[in-house]
């Protein structure tokens, strides 16, 4: 009687939980991003003067909704500060000037597990990329070049990660992303003319780590 009466206690409490799962099918996220861009980024035709980029530490802010137990489709935006170096083929390397790397993705997600403290995951979709708010330095500026301009990039994203669930509504997350991002730099004259434009595979990959909140 006594583990018929328990039986019945731990199904009461587990009920209302799984109907309170049922009914949070929206998810908000934020994450600390570490970025890394591919190095060199890009080198001018017939020549070795490249550029190169060292990226700091990104925020991606991301909404979900979950479409079936298993699948979610997630909505992100990844902002992150890039410096950019110039490397001439006869001088010293210099600072060019600095940029804002902007992600915004869509993705859609297979949940592995959807029970558990564990739940993996990997997602794919495709993205919008962007590479703006171009600062120059004075250095790039006395080189002759007085603005870099950079064309946005529409193209694949993947991802893979695990959330570590400590309730039907919170949860930390952590995950790998991949942006398949490639931009046309133009290298720009004092009186707004083109002078080169080279290619730059930037490409950033991200660890993100952050929580999830469900509703």
């Amino acid at each position: 009687m006594r583990t018929r009466c328990s039986l019945a206690a731990i199904v009461a409490l587990l009920v209302p939980f799984t109907g309170l799962a049922q009914n949070l099918p929206w998810r908000v996220s934020l994450r600390l991003a570490d970025v890394n861009l591919k190095s060199p980024i890009g080198t001018l035709p017939a020549s070795e003067t490249s550029l190169d980029a060292d990226p700091g530490l990104g925020v991606e802010v991301g909404a979900a909704y979950k479409l079936a137990p298993t699948w979610e489709i997630e909505v992100s935006a990844l902002r992150s500060s890039v410096t950019l170096r110039a490397n001439p083929q006869d001088t010293a390397s210099f600072k060019a000037g600095t940029a804002d790397l902007q992600v915004i993705a869509a993705a859609l997600q297979y949940r592995v597990f959807t029970t558990g403290r564990f739940q993996p995951y990997v997602g794919i979709g495709a993205h919008v990329a962007s590479l703006s708010s171009f600062a120059a330095s004075s250095d790039l500026v006395s080189s002759g070049v007085t603005s870099i301009e950079f064309s946005d990039s529409v193209s694949i994203t993947a991802q893979i990660g695990t959330c570590f669930r400590f309730s039907e509504r919170l949860a930390a997350d952590l995950r790998a992303t991949f942006h398949d991002f490639g931009t046309d730099a133009d290298l720009m004259l004092p009186d707004g003319g083109l002078w080169r434009t080279l290619r730059l595979d930037v490409d950033p990959w991200t660890i993100a780590a952050g929580v999830d909140f469900r509703f």
